[in-house]
C-alpha cells in the first residue's frame, strides 16, 4: 500500500479515543513513510501509574474543585487515594466516551462519580473535550520536539462504526472544542475497524490454530478481490463490519465496504462489572461490596487489576470441539475488603484459596462471566456473514474474519470464534490486536483514499416541490404556484439509497427551481429515513432533518419561476456530506455540511 505525499502536512498524527483505554501515535510525510510498509510511526507507551508498558492510556479524569487535576491512569490512582482519605469537592470519570449513545448500559461503566454529573450525551461531551485537551496538548508536544508546528499537523479520531450523525457530529465538536482544527480536511474521522483493517494490511497477522502461521490481508491469486470480516473487540463496545479488498486503477489497494456496521455493549468492560457486581457480590455479600465501593475503593479496583491481567490469559482446552476454560482464577484479597467480612465468609475463602487473603473464582465461573459477553458477540458475528453473502454473493471458500482490539488478546475469546466458525471462516490475529486501530488511523490519516466507498445506512434526499396529486398528496402540504398550478411543497427526493455502495468523493448535480416568481431565496432541506423504500414525504414521522442551505434570489424577484432555477451539488462517500447551492446568474454559492450514517 503506497501513499502519495500530500505537500499541505508535514505530519499526520491519529488519537484512538476508546471507552477504555486511548492512545495517539503521529507519523512524518517523507519519501520514507509514503510506503506504509516502511512507515515509521511514533506513539507513547509508558503513560504514568500504568501497571504495564501499554500503547493506551486510562479514559479517566479526576476532577479537584471543578477543575481537571489528572488524567488517565494517574486520575484512577489519585481518585481512589482522595475517595479513601475522604476529600471533599473531588470528582472521577471513566468511559464517558460510552454516554454519547445513552441507550443500553449496565454494571458500572460508564461512571461518574463524586462531583462529575454524567447523566446524557451533553455530559459526555463536556468530559471529551477535557479529555482530548490533554491528549491534544501531549502530542503537540511530542510532535514540537522535532519542530514541528500544529500548523504542520492532520489528525485523525477514531469512532466506533455503530455510532450515528449525532453521535459523530458530538464528538467533532467536543474535539474542536478541545483544540483540534475546525476543517474537515484536518480533521478527519476513522471508523475503528476500517483502520483496523488498514493496519492488518501492512502487518501481517497471527493465523489461529496453526502453529504461529502468518498472513497479510492482500488480494486473491492473480489479482481478484478478497474479502474479510473486521471484529473489534474494544473495551466498551464491540465493532463488527465487513471489507472487500481490490485494486484502484494506479495498481494501489483500495478497501470498499461490504457488510452492515454492527456490534454491542459486550466489551472487555463488561466483565470487569460483572465480576463484582455478579461473582464477589453473590460471594461475599452485595452489602459488602456496597460498603467496599463506598469505603475501600482502591481495594476493589486492585481486585480488578490482576482480573485484568488474569482474564487474558486463563488456561483455555478444548474438550469434544468446545473450549473450556480449564483453571480458576486466583485473587488476592486487599486487608481493608477482607476486614469488612464476616468470619464464615473468610473462612471458607480460607478453605477454597488454601490461606488467609484470598479468593478463587473457579472455571465454571469464569467462563459463565465471558460467556455472558461472548454469546451474543457469536450471534452478531452470524449475522454479518449473512450480510457478506447478500450484499457480495455466496462465499466461494471459508470467511476471512480477522481479531484486532484489546479484548482480542483473550485466548479463551480467540478459541470461541475459531470453534464457532471453524466450518465457515479461517480466523486472524492482528500482530498487535490493541494498537491497531491506533496504528490503522495514522495509515489512514496519510492516504485516506485508500478507502473506495461506503453503504449508506440510510436512505437520504432533499425536500422538493412537485405538481400535486390529488387524493395522494397532503392537503396542508398544497402551494398555488404563480403558473396556475398546484405543488406539494414536501415530497421527498432520493439521492442515495438505504446499503447503496456509494464512491468515496461521489458527485451528483441536481437542478432545482424558487417556488414563485416572488420568493427571495430557495432554501433546500436535506432529510434521512431508515426505510428501505423512497418514501413519499419528508414530514414522515421516521424522517430526519440533517441540514438546510439557502441561496439568495433577490436579483431574480419577477423572473418566471422556471428561469430561477438554482444548482445543487452533492458530495457523498466521507464522513462528512457536502451540499453546495450555486446561483448561476450571479455565481453565488451556499454550502452546508453533516455527518451521514455510511454502512462503514
Amino acid at each position: 500500500m503506497v501513499c502519495v505525499v500530500v505537500d499541505k502536512w508535514q505530519v499526520v498524527a491519529a488519537i484512538d479515543f476508546g471507552t477504555h483505554g486511548t492512545g495517539w501515535a503521529w507519523a512524518t510525510v517523507d519519501a520514507v513513510n509514503n510506503d506504509a510498509h516502511r512507515r515509521i510511526i511514533n506513539y507513547k507507551a509508558d503513560h504514568r501509574g500504568a501497571p504495564v508498558v501499554y500503547p493506551k492510556n486510562l479514559s479517566a479524569l479526576f476532577f479537584q474543585d471543578g477543575s481537571v487535576s489528572a488524567r488517565g491512569f494517574e486520575a484512577r490512582r489519585r481518585w481512589v487515594r482522595a475517595r479513601s482519605a475522604g476529600e471533599s469537592g473531588i470528582g472521577y470519570a471513566y468511559a464517558f466516551k460510552m454516554m454519547l449513545k445513552p441507550d443500553a448500559y449496565h454494571g458500572d461503566v460508564p461512571r461518574g462519580e463524586g462531583t462529575v454529573r454524567l447523566a446524557d450525551p451533553h455530559d459526555a461531551r463536556h468530559l471529551i473535550t477535557e479529555y482530548l485537551r490533554g491528549v491534544y496538548q501531549e502530542v503537540i508536544t511530542d510532535v514540537g520536539k522535532r519542530d514541528y508546528r500544529p500548523d504542520h499537523i492532520r489528525w485523525c479520531l477514531t469512532v466506533p462504526a455503530i455510532w450515528e450523525q449525532a453521535d459523530l457530529r458530538l464528538m467533532r465538536q467536543a474535539a474542536v472544542e478541545a483544540g483540534l482544527p475546525d476543517d474537515e480536511d484536518r480533521l478527519l474521522l476513522a471508523i475503528e475497524p476500517e483502520a483496523a483493517a488498514l493496519y492488518c494490511m501492512v502487518r501481517s497477522n497471527y493465523v489461529l490454530g496453526t502453529d504461529d502461521d502468518r498472513e497479510f490481508l492482500e488480494l486473491n491469486d492473480g489479482g481478484l478481490a478478497s474479502r474479510f470480516m473486521v471484529v473489534d473487540c474494544g473495551g466498551g463496545t464491540i465493532d463488527i463490519t465487513a471489507y472487500k479488498l481490490g485494486r484502484a486503477p494506479d495498481g494501489s489497494a483500495r478497501l470498499s465496504e461490504i457488510g452492515q456496521p454492527d456490534g454491542g455493549k459486550f466489551g472487555s468492560e463488561y466483565t470487569n462489572a460483572a465480576l463484582i457486581d455478579d461473582f464477589l457480590a453473590a460471594r461475599l455479600g452485595p452489602d459488602v461490596i456496597a460498603k467496599a465501593k463506598a469505603d475501600c475503593a482502591a481495594d476493589l479496583q486492585a481486585l480488578q487489576d490482576q482480573w485484568e491481567i488474569e482474564k487474558a490469559n486463563v488456561a483455555v482446552e478444548v474438550i469434544d470441539g468446545a473450549p473450556r476454560i480449564v483453571d480458576p482464577v486466583m485473587l488476592t484479597v486487599p486487608p481493608a475488603l477482607w476486614g469488612l467480612l464476616d468470619e464464615p465468609t473468610r473462612r471458607s475463602l480460607a478453605d477454597a484459596y488454601g490461606s488467609q487473603w484470598g479468593v478463587v473464582v473457579p472455571e465454571a465461573d469464569v467462563q459463565k462471566i465471558f460467556d455472558t459477553m461472548l454469546d451474543p458477540m457469536m450471534d452478531v458475528i452470524r449475522k454479518q456473514l449473512r450480510t457478506m453473502a447478500r450484499n457480495d454473493g455466496p462465499a466461494t471458500g471459508p470467511e476471512l474474519l480477522v481479531v484486532v482490539g484489546g479484548f482480542g488478546r483473550s485466548e479463551y475469546l480467540q478459541a470461541r470464534i475459531a470453534a464457532t466458525f471453524k466450518d465457515d471462516a479461517r480466523v486472524l490475529l492482528a500482530e498487535d490486536p490493541a494498537g491497531a486501530v491506533m496504528f490503522g488511523a495514522v495509515h489512514y490519516c496519510y492516504n485516506p483514499s485508500v478507502i473506495r466507498a461506503r453503504r449508506a445506512r440510510f436512505t437520504l434526499g432533499y425536500q422538493a416541490s412537485v405538481l400535486f396529486r390529488q387524493g395522494v398528496d397532503p392537503l396542508e402540504s398544497q402551494f398555488a404556484g404563480d403558473d396556475n398550478e398546484l405543488y406539494c411543497t414536501t415530497r421527498f427526493h432520493r439521492l442515495v439509497a438505504k446499503g447503496q455502495s456509494v464512491e468515496v468523493d461521489f458527485a451528483r448535480r441536481m437542478e432545482v427551481s424558487a417556488a414563485s416568481s416572488q420568493t427571495d431565496s430557495v432554501v433546500v432541506r436535506v432529510f434521512e429515513t431508515p426505510d428501505d423504500e423512497n418514501p413519499e414525504w419528508v414530514t414522515e414521522a421516521n424522517g430526519k432533518l440533517l441540514g438546510t442551505v439557502t441561496i439568495d434570489l433577490t436579483e431574480s424577484i419577477g423572473v418566471p419561476r422556471a428561469e430561477r432555477t438554482v444548482e445543487l451539488y452533492f458530495y457523498f462517500g466521507n464522513a462528512q456530506t457536502r451540499v453546495r447551492a450555486v446561483n448561476p446568474r450571479t455565481g453565488e454559492e451556499a454550502e452546508t455540511r453533516f455527518e451521514i450514517d455510511y454502512v462503514r
